[in-house]
């Protein structure tokens, strides 16, 4: 099964500027060892089951969690059984797409 979870997750309380406690985030995501994607308004990562995927949410939480009073967190999933790497394999296919819409 593919499992490509996005999220965002950041304070509510600390300000404009909260990318000190995001990277704490995605600091929790990357010792996770899944492949992730982070965007300019969420992360993506994609892992084999449901439960492991939102182990990293957890995660992510608790790395945020102690520096704030008020914490955002959003969450899409899309499931897929019988396939891997989606998360790659749809960028490339828009890639390609769009590649020979330009050509």
């Amino acid at each position: 099964m593919s499992v490509i979870l996005q999220f965002s997750i950041f304070p509510t309380d600390k300000g404009a500027s909260v990318s000190s406690y995001v990277s704490k985030a995605i600091e929790a995501v990357k010792s996770a060892g899944v492949p992730y994607q982070l965007t300019s308004m969420s992360t993506i990562i994609e892992t084999e089951t449901l439960e492991e995927a939102l182990a990293i949410v957890v995660k992510a939480n608790q790395a945020i969690e102690p520096f704030a009073d008020r914490i955002y967190l959003s969450i899409n999933v899309d499931l897929r059984k019988g396939e891997s790497d989606r998360m790659q394999h749809k960028v490339e296919a828009i890639q390609q797409i769009i590649g020979n819409v330009n050509n």
